[in-house]
């Protein structure tokens, strides 16, 4: 069986939102990934990657007519991250079900945190904090696959983010969280060493300094 051939970065999905093209482009993160726009996905060879990163607010319609082409790439050994809403036409055996966001709780109870860390030893949690790990979530998975762990659980012990490194030869990590979106937006500043995990989770090579807007969009 073919394998990926990767050179490193990942195929970060475009959907004609800006907050992810913030963070793809920027100085830090542009090394790092590829922009995709979802219309010309069909033409993306993702065997050359090491991963597929799929944010919050992506055209998950069009992105499910490339289904088997994801399924494939997972069979080979790729790497797929998908934030923010889940679609069962891509990941058959996972449910995600809307849930009421709370984006205040940091204005109620600071340390009342929506999120858990359930496997403090994954690699993408084990240098996070608490804190870092944590700001609101669009809503929960009901199922999963059998063979997922459980990375994140609500306060009611809903699930946030899973992983399943066991079906296919390739890695499934989902989360209802949103950091790429957050980040593009400059809304929640403290996601830089969540997505670092992340790249280095999939790339083996850690991103270094600090996450800044690319500059000359910010006078649009």
């Amino acid at each position: 069986m073919t394998s990926v051939q990767t050179n490193r970065k990942l195929v970060g999905l475009l959907s004609g939102t800006w907050p992810p093209y913030m963070v793809f482009t920027s100085e830090k993160y542009s090394p790092f990934f590829d922009t995709v726009y979802v219309g010309d996905f069909g033409q993306c060879n993702l065997l050359d990657y090491a991963g597929l990163y799929i944010p919050f607010l992506s055209n998950l319609d069009a992105l499910a007519e490339h289904r088997q082409k994801i399924a494939a790439y997972l069979e080979h050994g790729g790497t797929v991250i998908i934030e923010g809403n889940g679609d069962s036409r891509i990941f058959p055996d996972a449910v995600w079900t809307p849930a009421p966001i709370d984006q205040d709780w940091w204005l109620t109870d600071k340390m009342n945190y929506p999120s858990t860390i359930e496997n403090p030893q994954h690699p993408v949690f084990k240098n996070l904090s608490l804190p870092e790990a944590n700001w609101h979530h669009h809503g929960i998975y009901t199922a999963i696959p059998d063979t997922a762990e459980v990375l994140q659980r609500g306060r009611k012990g809903e699930i946030v983010t899973w992983v399943d490194e066991k079906k296919l030869r390739g890695k499934v990590f989902a989360t209802t969280q949103d950091c790429v979106v957050e980040m593009g937006v400059n809304q929640i500043t403290h996601l830089d060493k969540y997505l670092d995990a992340l790249v280095h989770w999939v790339t083996g090579v850690m991103p270094q300094g600090k996450y800044a807007p690319p500059q000359a969009t910010l006078a649009v």
